[in-house]
């Protein structure tokens, strides 16, 4: 008897941030679940919450995926924030220097095909991974641990357009004591800013203004 798998994306976010949540989570897909949340001054950001297919899945699915994945980021309006977040099954490696304003100096491991799917899709739409921007310890990028080698690899994802990279004050992991951990990205005004490379983990003189869980 064949066994049924199934796909599910999950979103959390601060209490403070209910209020400001639009409508009700709108599922897109299996893999994919589009939020909106309002901000100040009559601003309107989409989150697209994702949880891509392993690399062991049929080829065929994984371009599926991305193909909903784009047309969903090409429905928003160039005006809003966008933040495209999940488990993307993926591992993006460090090469900066080829994935020029995609990948950020502090990436982990190395890139494998699902990784460069997801980097293809970056380039295109112009997105960056935010986890790869931040100077931190490696526990705190890498979120989930293979099973026999118990190697720790980094493959969830914050991705947000280059424009808006300025607005991002940290990405990191909650590391959980399971395989799985969650992650957390942190954002604000620009101007608490300077130049994304010279950004260290301190939160201390500017609190982040919202922050999103995902697990």
């Amino acid at each position: 008897m064949s066994s049924v798998r199934l796909s599910v994306c999950r979103l959390f976010c601060r209490s403070t941030l209910l209020k400001s949540i639009q409508d009700m989570p709108y599922g897109i897909s299996p893999r994919l679940m589009k939020v909106q949340v309002n901000l100040e001054g009559g601003h309107t950001a989409t989150l697209l919450s994702c949880y891509a297919p392993t690399l062991a899945a049929p080829q065929e699915e994984k371009e599926e995926f991305y193909e909903q994945l784009e047309r969903a980021i090409d429905a928003v309006p160039l005006k809003q924030k966008l933040f495209v977040l999940g488990d993307f099954n993926a591992r993006v490696g460090r090469n900066h220097e080829l994935w020029h304003k995609v990948l950020g100096r502090h990436g982990i491991g190395n890139e494998n095909a699902n990784g460069s799917m997801l980097l293809d899709l970056c380039t295109k739409q112009r997105l960056v991974i935010t986890n790869t921007v931040f100077q931190q310890a490696n526990k705190l990028k890498a979120s989930w641990m293979h099973l026999r080698s118990k190697h720790w690899h980094l493959i969830d994802y914050v991705l947000v357009k280059q424009r808006d990279l300025r607005d991002i004050r940290l990405t990191r992991v909650m590391r959980a004591t399971t395989i799985q951990s969650g992650l957390i990205t942190e954002w604000s005004a620009p101007q608490c800013f300077s130049n994304p490379s010279q950004r260290n983990v301190s939160t201390e003189q500017h609190p982040p203004r919202s922050s999103l869980l995902l697990s």
